[in-house]
């Protein structure tokens, strides 16, 4: 899905790239999962931000707050 959009998404890496990076990471454990759910937790917090107080992040789906156009 990311290689059909290369004007919103830019290069993407190679199937062999994701997998060693998956293998990587899994090997990691722990020590792999703290930052990336420190990341994510960040980008949430600044998305909630930017959303009406009536809503949350995870009341309306990725697809349907940026629908393809």
């Amino acid at each position: 899905m990311l290689r059909c959009e290369p004007a919103v998404f830019g290069p993407v890496a190679s199937d062999p790239t994701v997998s060693r990076l998956i293998d990587t990471l899994a090997a990691s454990g722990e020590k792999a999962l703290r930052p990336i759910r420190s990341a994510r937790s960040e980008v949430r917090n600044c998305h909630t931000d930017t959303m009406p107080e009536s809503r949350t992040v995870s009341e309306e789906p990725c697809a349907a707050r940026h629908p393809s156009e």
